[in-house]
């Protein structure tokens, strides 16, 4: 079929395709023209979207239950693993853990770990006060995110369980495509007991007595 310019300023007999590429610029679309259904379902890629989007999400939960009571760093069961995207992506890391304590003295202290991190594998990513120390005597205790004692009731540690948030925007020094574990880290105050996802009475027959589910999530970023 010929190419015909009609006089009302339509062009018929052209065939899918032919115009030549660069044909059609921006300025020629018209506003909103390509609506979400002419979008195919893998053209938005990883790769094309805008700084701060979130490229993936992963989350690992527990309700294990463990008693961590040292004074320095220790990586708990509760951790997830991504395999990034990009190799310069930021990760927001966010967790919420459920605990107990094993003495009223118990004051708790969370941070996060990375697998990879240049400085090892209990290396505090979050920040935390330099007015303090890691909680043996005589020291404060720093942290990132944590809980304090209950020095003056001597019962609290029967069936008290308490819940600790934190969340942090991290961008490793060390990036690559790899996959890395991020792990939520404890440690408390003399080094006094802290139970998690568990009290201090370990009685399944008492309804006062309860096992939670602590979780970390992680969010790839582009940057």
């Amino acid at each position: 079929m010929p190419v015909t310019i009609n006089g009302n300023g339509s062009i018929t007999g052209l065939s899918v395709g032919g115009l030549p590429n660069g044909t059609v610029d921006e300025d020629t679309l018209a506003s909103n023209a390509v609506t979400t259904a002419k979008i195919a379902s893998n053209a938005i890629t990883p790769s094309v979207m805008p700084t701060g989007s979130i490229i993936q999400v992963v989350q690992g939960t527990t309700h294990g239950t463990n008693n961590y009571g040292n004074v320095n760093w220790q990586n708990t069961v509760i951790s997830t693993a991504i395999t990034p995207v990009h190799a310069n992506s930021k990760f927001l890391i966010e967790a919420i853990v459920h605990f107990g304590i094993g003495s009223q003295d118990c004051a708790s202290s969370f941070n996060f770990s990375d697998s990879l991190h240049a400085s090892g594998t209990t290396h505090p990513l979050g920040p935390m006060s330099t007015d303090g120390n890691n909680g043996s005597s005589g020291q404060r205790l720093m942290s990132f995110f944590g809980w304090g004692s209950y020095a003056a009731d001597a019962d609290i540690d029967n069936f008290f369980i308490g819940n600790a948030s934190g969340k942090y925007l991290y961008t490793p020094a060390y990036q690559n495509t790899n996959s890395r574990t991020f792990t939520v880290m404890v440690r408390s105050a003399e080094g006094h007991n802290v139970r998690l996802n568990m009290n201090g009475h370990y009685n399944a027959a008492n309804p006062r007595d309860m096992r939670p589910t602590s979780s970390i999530t992680v969010s790839e970023v582009r940057a």
